[in-house]
């Protein structure tokens, strides 16, 4: 006998709205486990996924979760969007780097900007 495996059996279709609804329960369990420095998140996308992620009106909520985890693991992508992925991430952190200026100029430093300022941005494949 044989069996096929596809995708269509193994995961559900991917819609902006699951996405969405993934990217906030994710930002949720975030926020509730802030004070423990036990717990380290790490976020998993495929390329399916990333392309609903990066949308405009995803693409923020993407980086602040990302941002907020030890790692992020970007599997099955493409060339275009892994620098897609990169340039988001380098303009994020240039904001937060702004941010940090500032508030260093008023002694108003704050722990998690310094936190998202010592991420690094490494590409394998």
């Amino acid at each position: 006998m044989k069996v096929k495996y596809t995708d269509a059996f193994c995961y559900p279709k991917v819609s902006m709205e699951s996405v969405a609804q993934q990217l906030s329960a994710g930002l949720e369990q975030i926020k509730i486990n802030a004070k423990n420095d036990d717990i380290a998140f790490a976020l998993v996308i495929d390329g399916d996924s990333l392309n609903f992620a990066l949308h405009d009106s995803l693409r923020g909520l993407l980086l602040h979760v990302g941002v907020h985890c030890a790692t992020v693991i970007c599997c099955r992508v493409s060339p275009k969007q892994k620098a897609f992925v990169i340039t988001a991430v380098h303009n994020y952190l240039l904001l937060y780097l702004l941010i940090f200026k500032l508030m260093v100029y008023q002694n108003l430093a704050c722990h998690v900007i310094v936190k998202c300022l010592s991420c690094s941005v490494n590409v394998h494949g």
